[in-house]
């Protein structure tokens, strides 16, 4: 997610889908963090409407492979932080 204006911010959070293909697979995803409350609640935080919503990788997992598929936590970040 990235805001607009002079302070750019946003946040990555990991999302597991079932999906047929990588282009599905992306739209369930940005589908799950856009109907996040937690993601209104940030956007509301901050004060900046929310610009666009981006996947930045797409991975392929084994089906046999366990793995906690519930909503994950956020990592935040600011492009203008400069420590």
């Amino acid at each position: 997610m990235t805001g607009s204006g002079a302070n750019e911010r946003g946040f990555y959070t990991p999302r597991f889908v079932e999906a047929e293909s990588e282009a599905r697979a992306t739209a369930l995803a940005l589908s799950l963090v856009k109907g996040d409350q937690r993601v209104a609640s940030i956007q509301s935080e901050w004060g900046d409407p929310v610009v666009s919503f981006e996947v930045d990788d797409v991975l392929a997992l084994d089906p046999d492979d366990e793995f906690d598929s519930s909503p994950q936590g956020f990592i935040f970040y600011d492009e203008n932080d400069e420590s």
